[in-house]
């Protein structure tokens, strides 16, 4: 096959046979490398300027295209579009990337190496083949527990994100790169997703089928409940029997500004001991498909990697590529490191404070971590085990990161017309103002789990914020001014029909501090609670809880009794004056007529209200 092979490897196992090792080589840009009627190019057929001397030390050697998924013609579509709407891009010719199975009695690194001096070649590298980055047993019984949806600092909060529009990932796409799923789930068939490229390998459809359910698993009264559970399109682009590279570059090709291209996917990289699985832009030809789907405006999000599944991982900040460049070391001063725009993420611990899985990839790249364990999804053996709750690994936690990225996608365009550009969703998910930050004994560089609801409160500011105003001035700001001249508490001895028509927005009440009545004694009275709400989306079902306190110059909680609640089911964004219906002050609870002190407090589910023990502390 070839003249004088280099001797067999004997640090790497033999590999599966529908998933061999590749050398991957890439041509100089100017290298121009003609279309054939086949896939394979002998080197001594291509032509168009190749060197001589790789045909002469390798005459036999069959090369073949890695980007067969895309054309030419969309290819230099999708490039021009890129380079129009990110200034930064710089297109490599993608098309010059090419790939030769290695026979087993070859050496790998041996062979790149060669083919690395050749003049016409830029690079060659060893693709080795990886697992699914995922740690996963199968005989754990099913449990309906997801913590990783639950409020920080145990999970992302995505209940919170549940309550908005937009919040449950309504009106947005993900293709999900790796190689197999059940799409026919009981929890994941109302989705209609569908396999757009590549061949199902039957040994990854539970790796698949778990991710998909974290992801979107459907709200329909069976086993969970994804992140983003309404996503209007999920499908699945699988790199079974092709290259991670070909997989990547079709996926971008059907997906569009604001959509999510998850890669659930790892690389087997060089380390001084053998090899280590990384993430998957440590390959250059896989770094350059993800840069142009971010320059795209496609936000990609990347398994970081599991190690040796075991205890041993990179640490990307001192590990180096065969060219001894530290580029995935994220550093002002590193002149080497090269950005792809993607939101990598590592796994940690469920419970918190949460600390690294031992085997999870670290270093300054790192953006953000999740679970890495005790993660409960769908199951890809539906012939007896529809769910478990033992996936994990980056797999897991790259699965709970897309979902935060959907729901936040869904969100701003829902609550404020646009989606976010790669680089912007990927600074808001990694802020650590705005996540849980690892544990402080935790020495490695993990980034930060996503906080759904102070990306919602803080960063979108499209959380309801209601309130009743303590003075007529009142326009929801912390004040120096009365606290207890508030308009908004009505009392009446009688019932009215309308109160919306009589103190809400239009009726000429709005700022009248004199509306109500004394109490009167012997019978019920009626108390009506008037609401505004400043913030950008409407709050549904508002509670006001009353309290009543005989008169005092400073109305402390221990005064307070308990009147009772009304629900206001929805009260406007931009400040329209909304009037509760009646909450009954029952007659065997007025001590006597005359004048009271009101207290009420106000709250939604997206704006809670305080609780009365919170007044005891004169700093809240």
């Amino acid at each position: 096959m070839m003249a004088n092979p280099p001797t067999k490897e004997s640090t790497r196992p033999t590999p599966p046979a529908d998933d061999p090792t590749r050398v991957v080589i890439k041509f100089l840009d100017s290298v121009d490398i003609p279309d054939l009627d086949r896939d394979d190019y002998a080197l001594d057929k291509l032509g168009g300027g190749q060197p001589g001397s790789l045909v002469r030390r390798f005459p036999a050697l069959i090369l073949r295209r890695m980007l067969t998924s895309v054309s030419a013609s969309l290819l230099e579509e999708m490039v021009r579009k890129a380079t129009s709407m990110d200034s930064t891009y710089h297109a490599p010719n993608l098309r010059n990337y090419f790939f030769t199975v290695v026979p087993e009695e070859v050496a790998p690194r041996e062979l790149a190496q060669e083919l690395a001096t050749c003049s016409h070649v830029q690079t060659a590298y060893v693709d080795y083949p990886a697992e699914d980055p995922v740690v996963n047993p199968a005989n754990d019984e099913y449990s309906p527990l997801q913590g990783y949806l639950d409020p920080a600092p145990g999970g992302v909060d995505a209940e919170y994100a549940w309550q908005f529009d937009g919040g449950d990932g309504a009106g947005q796409r993900l293709i999900d790169v790796e190689r197999g799923w059940i799409f026919d789930h009981e929890d994941l068939c109302a989705k209609g997703a569908k396999k757009l490229f590549g061949e199902i390998r039957e040994l990854s459809r539970t790796h698949g089928t778990s991710v998909l359910g974290v992801i979107c698993a459907v709200d329909n009264d069976l086993g969970i409940v994804g992140i983003a559970p309404n996503v209007t399109r999920v499908d699945g682009v699988s790199y079974h029997k092709t290259t991670k590279f070909n997989a990547i570059m079709f996926a971008i090709s059907q997906l569009e500004f604001g959509d999510v291209l998850l890669l659930e996917c790892q690389a087997d990289l060089p380390v001084p001991t053998g090899s280590i699985n990384g993430p998957v832009e440590g390959l250059d030809a896989e770094f350059d498909a993800i840069r142009l789907a971010t320059a795209l405006g496609i936000a990609v999000v990347e398994a970081a990697g599991n190690g040796n599944g075991v205890a041993n991982s990179i640490d990307l900040d001192t590990w180096v590529n065969q060219d001894g460049k530290r580029i995935l070391h994220r550093d002002n001063t590193n002149a080497d490191f090269r950005d792809s725009g993607a939101i990598m993420v590592a796994a940690s611990s469920s419970a918190a404070p949460h600390t690294r899985i031992a085997y999870s990839t670290s270093g300054m790249r790192i953006d953000c971590y999740a679970w890495g364990e005790n993660i409960q999804t769908c199951h890809g053996d539906t012939s007896w085990l529809l769910y478990t709750g033992s996936f994990g690994g980056t797999s897991g936690a790259s699965a709970i990161v897309a979902g935060a990225a959907l729901v936040v996608q869904g969100l701003a365009e829902a609550q404020l017309g646009f989606r976010c550009h790669p680089r912007q969703l990927r600074a808001i998910l990694s802020d650590p103002a705005n996540g849980t930050k690892a544990a402080p004994t935790e020495a490695s560089h993990i980034g930060v789990m996503p906080n759904l609801r102070t990306i919602i409160d803080s960063v979108l500011q499209i959380a309801p914020d209601v309130y009743m105003r303590d003075h007529v001035g009142d326009s929801g700001d912390p004040h120096a001014g009365a606290v207890s001249s508030s308009p908004d508490i009505i009392l009446l001895q009688a019932q009215i029909p309308n109160p919306q028509s009589a103190f809400g927005e239009g009726s000429g009440t709005e700022n009248n501090a004199a509306l109500g009545d004394t109490a009167k004694f012997g019978q019920p009275n009626y108390i009506y609670v008037r609401v505004r709400n400043r913030g950008p989306s409407p709050a549904s079902a508002t509670t006001a809880t009353v309290f009543w306190s005989p008169v005092a110059t400073l109305v402390t909680p221990d005064l307070w009794t308990l009147v009772g609640s009304v629900t206001i089911p929805n009260v406007p964004s931009e400040n329209v004056l909304t009037v509760s219906d009646v909450l009954t002050w029952p007659q065997a609870q007025i001590p006597a007529g005359g004048h009271y002190c009101f207290v009420g407090l106000i709250g939604s589910p997206g704006d809670p209200a305080p609780a009365p023990a919170d007044f005891l502390n004169w700093d809240n």
